[in-house]
């Protein structure tokens, strides 16, 4: 059978590729053959800047009544957010190999928000390898980096493009890859405020202090003050019982970071949705759904979980 852009066939199991375009016409077409390849019609969903989506809203006018659009701008702000909605999306329809067309990376993103996108790139290999999803993420060779597109390479199978499907030879171990030797945090810095806790009280003033000092709305400081809460517990409950906290202020953001040394042993800890039974990894799921970005690195010395909230309230139309 002959593959169109973007067809995956009737490989069975997880496709995850990467979609390398460089201009609207190969991206609309690109996108529209691997929601429609090999005559499938059945449930997709499709995330990706809010500028692309009505672009793809009008060229797709009629031909995708079972696509549901969501804007990545909002979904993928923080990326680790875009896994357990993708997930839920899948299991909701067992009976299909679900296809998801997902852009986590965007020009304009800051270097953190990079990383912790390209991170989940490589984990999604993980997150969906008892699956038959058909995932597909668009690249712009004309707006992203070299580094961006070197590392698409790294975190897919596969890559698409105009010239047809090929095998990806940089594609690694998604664990390897997404491990947090890997993606170091910058230096915090010298300035920021230290706390030492052993308590779930001393978290909670020091984050007030901070949040009514950077400004942070009532909701938005109270959202922050029960992540930094559920990360704290953590420490107390699962982790060596005592941690530090430190906090600064950035132009945009209010950064509050903590420390303990007890280990992280799952990749996907926090990028799954809890299950109704499940005690564990319920604080770290809470503290991404609720802060703008979340950087998570654990190693045999201990882990440290860096959570960003902005000062005020984003804007996706800035894309």
């Amino acid at each position: 059978m002959r593959r169109t852009l973007g067809s995956s066939g009737a490989d069975p199991g997880l496709v995850h590729d990467a979609f390398f375009y460089a201009d609207t016409q190969t991206y609309l077409g690109g996108v529209a053959a691997f929601l429609h390849a090999d005559g499938y019609a059945g449930p997709a969903l499709v995330a990706v800047p809010r500028p692309d989506l009505e672009l793809l809203r009008g060229h797709l006018c009629g031909r995708a009544p079972n696509v549901r659009f969501l804007d990545m701008t909002e979904l993928g702000a923080n990326p680790s957010r875009i896994i357990p909605t993708v997930r839920g999306f899948v299991d909701d329809h067992p009976e299909h190999a679900v296809r998801f067309v997902g852009a986590p990376i965007w020009p304009g993103r800051s270097d953190a928000e990079i990383a912790e996108a390209t991170r989940h790139e490589a984990l999604i290999n993980l997150a969906f390898a008892d699956t038959n999803a058909h995932i597909l993420c668009p690249y712009d060779t004309d707006r992203l980096s070299d580094e961006v597109l070197a590392d698409a390479e790294h975190t897919h199978p596969r890559i698409v493009s105009a010239a047809g499907r090929r095998a990806s030879i940089h594609y690694g171990d998604p664990i390897a890859f997404s491990h947090s030797d890997r993606w170091p945090l910058r230096p915090r810095p010298t300035n920021a405020e230290r706390l030492d806790f052993d308590d779930s009280i001393q978290p909670r003033r020091f984050v007030e202090q901070h949040a009514q000092a950077a400004g942070l709305d009532e909701e938005r400081g109270e959202d922050l003050r029960l992540a930094v809460h559920e990360v704290c517990a953590n420490s107390l409950r699962h982790g060596p019982g005592h941690g530090t906290i430190h906090a600064w202020h950035t132009r945009a953001h209010l950064v509050i970071e903590v420390n303990d040394t007890g280990i992280i042993s799952n990749p996907l800890a926090g990028r799954t949705r809890p299950k109704p039974d499940q005690t564990g990894d319920r604080g770290l799921y809470l503290a991404h759904q609720t802060c703008d970005l979340v950087e998570v690195r654990s190693s045999l010395t201990g882990t440290t979980v860096r959570l960003h909230t902005a000062r005020q309230s984003p804007d996706p139309r800035q894309y």
